[in-house]
């Protein structure tokens, strides 16, 4: 019998006061030649035996930079076969205490992956720049589901994230 992974990313977002659009905290990084945008996180695969909190926490200090002082908003998960799970994060970056110290400002290494320093881009540029070409494929279908989690608690939002889950 084989031993569970998980994956496990964060996402976090914000709106901006002088604007109506929400913005999401992204990491652009360059894997075998291709370009792609993702949301911070990671795999337990080399530690099984860890949890997906201390999972999320390691990750997001290791890609962020920052330490993540409090509970999410939301969670949800995403079955990705018999040995694998994806959980995912929703962080309100404008709730006070959401993290310690400040984010990364310069490109990292992570394997083979090279990763930019993190970014925030509203969600209309997201799809546009991302789509479902540019933005890594795992992460499409979670992103539609923070939008849809965020839409639901915050009606001003809803409009600017209908580009995400149309």
């Amino acid at each position: 019998m084989s031993q569970t992974t998980h994956f496990c990313g964060a996402i976090l977002y914000r709106t901006p006061l002088d604007s109506s659009d929400v913005e999401f905290l992204v990491i652009e990084y360059l894997h075998r030649g291709r370009c792609a945008i993702k949301f911070a996180g990671g795999t337990n695969s080399e530690c099984p035996e860890e949890a997906p909190l201390a999972t999320l926490v390691r990750e997001i200090a290791e890609e962020l930079g920052i330490i993540l002082s409090r509970s999410a908003d939301h969670v949800f998960e995403i079955p990705k076969g018999p040995d694998h799970i994806q959980y995912w994060f929703v962080y309100d970056h404008e709730v006070e205490g959401t993290y310690t110290h400040t984010l990364r400002t310069i490109p990292m290494r992570d394997g083979d992956e090279e990763l930019s320093p993190p970014r925030w881009i509203k969600a209309s540029e997201l799809v546009r720049e991302g789509g479902p070409d540019q933005i890594f494929h795992s992460h499409l279908i979670p992103l539609r589901k923070a939008a849809e989690i965020i839409s639901q608690q915050d009606r001003d939002a809803a409009m600017a994230l209908m580009c995400v889950t149309a």
